[in-house]
């Protein structure tokens, strides 16, 4: 990701976003946020007679687009400002084809960022507590778009999975048609194992019930699997794992429950590592948590001022990786001992009756499989509390 939270598109995967558009002998395309203009190329090689609109921020990109292309007509603008429309001498509703790769930022909200949402028909998203700059990309293409227009944009994972823009999901299915979505490979960008999707749109005629194609692509660019989901299941998540997997899943529902069903209480440590490292005290975190050992020891005395003022393990307690960078998922129970725990580790405590069935469940290949299938986030994976609590566990 460069200074302006950008990654560029290898030319593989802009091939694949632009074969997916079905719109055809568009008029007008126009991408916003042009960069090194790989998406560009895969279109014009596609539409050869189409008029091409592009914008971006970068005056270098905005050069070489015009030395390399010098029919395209490309402004040097920021893409969600409030004079795009008369840069761009577009008018909102005018567009047959969007394509996008947008920067991945937070931004501040501004009155002018609530109006691109009203006029893309997404204005439940004035209510989203955290404003990225990616999302505010997807309204102002949705904006431009005509009626049945078609958009392919690249997103990343937290705008498909985030509990955070569930509204944003839920206003798209409301409101426009998700013609599909495909799961990239978490290594296409440089330097970054970034995890992005495609996300294929046309303006209007929201579906809850129709069913929306799932792909998950190689990292050739080709579709490798497939499958499909009811408009309304994409409220939660749109992510081809998840929903393949729960498709999947050879487990009987009449045989199993969830965590919270069974009465778990899970809790999230408090400390972070960096003063964990620095004190005196046995502590537990993801580098030192050993995956599938049923009998933690741990060694070293925690004073009970310390226990009493602080989130900590003791025998019996079921510890789980919450976050990282493949270490998430790593489960371990406790024989022995007391530990002060990170806040990358949850803390499960159940009945006893249950602890062997959870921790083995927990700590099963599927499992495992199920918790990566219901984490959530761009670069390390998260896995939510809620949800956790869902997870299913088989008597």
């Amino acid at each position: 990701m460069d200074h302006l939270g950008r990654y560029y598109t290898q030319s593989l995967f802009s091939d694949l976003l632009i074969s997916q558009i079905t719109y055809n002998n568009p008029d007008t395309v126009l991408e916003l946020g042009v960069g090194r203009g790989s998406l560009l190329r895969a279109a014009k090689s596609k539409w050869v007679d189409a008029n091409f609109v592009a914008a971006d921020i970068d005056l270098r990109s905005v050069e070489k687009i015009k030395h390399e292309f010098p029919e395209v007509k490309i402004v040097q603008v920021n893409s969600l400002s409030s004079s795009i429309s008369e840069r761009l001498k577009l008018y909102v509703g005018n567009i047959d084809v969007a394509i996008c790769n947008p920067p991945y930022l937070n931004i501040t909200r501004t009155a002018y960022h609530d109006k691109i949402f009203s006029k893309a028909k997404l204005s439940k998203c004035r209510e989203l507590r955290i404003l990225t700059s990616d999302a505010v990309f997807l309204a102002q293409n949705l904006s431009f778009l005509k009626e049945g227009g078609q958009m392919g944009i690249i997103v990343p994972d937290t705008l498909i999975t985030g509990q955070e823009f569930k509204i944003l999901r839920e206003s798209l299915v409301e409101n426009h048609t998700i013609k599909s979505i495909i799961e990239l490979p978490t290594n296409i960008f440089p330097k970054t194992e970034a995890k992005t999707h495609i996300l294929f749109l046309e303006k209007g005629n929201g579906d809850l019930f129709q069913n929306v194609e799932l792909y998950k692509a190689d990292r050739f660019g080709k579709c490798i699997d497939l499958t499909l989901v009811s408009g309304e299941k994409l409220i939660d998540r749109m992510d081809f794992n998840f929903h393949s997997f729960h498709l999947n899943r050879r487990t009987v529902d009449t045989n199993s429950t969830t965590l919270e069903s069974i009465g778990c209480e899970i809790k999230r440590g408090r400390l972070e590592n960096k003063y964990l490292k620095a004190q005196a005290y046995p502590y537990i975190h993801t580098t030192s948590l050993e995956h599938g050992n049923p009998g933690l020891v741990i060694k070293g005395k925690i004073p009970q001022k310390i226990l009493k003022s602080s989130l900590y393990a003791e025998p019996g307690d079921i510890l789980l990786a919450r976050v990282g960078k493949g270490c998430i998922g790593k489960v371990s129970m406790v024989r022995g001992g007391n530990a002060l725990l990170s806040d990358c580790i949850y803390r499960i405590r159940v009945a006893p009756k249950y602890r062997e069935m959870v921790f083995n469940c927990l700590a099963s290949t599927e499992g495992q499989q199920s918790l990566k299938a219901i984490s959530r986030g761009v670069c390390a994976k998260v896995l939510s509390l809620s949800d956790l609590m869902k997870f299913k566990v088989n008597f």
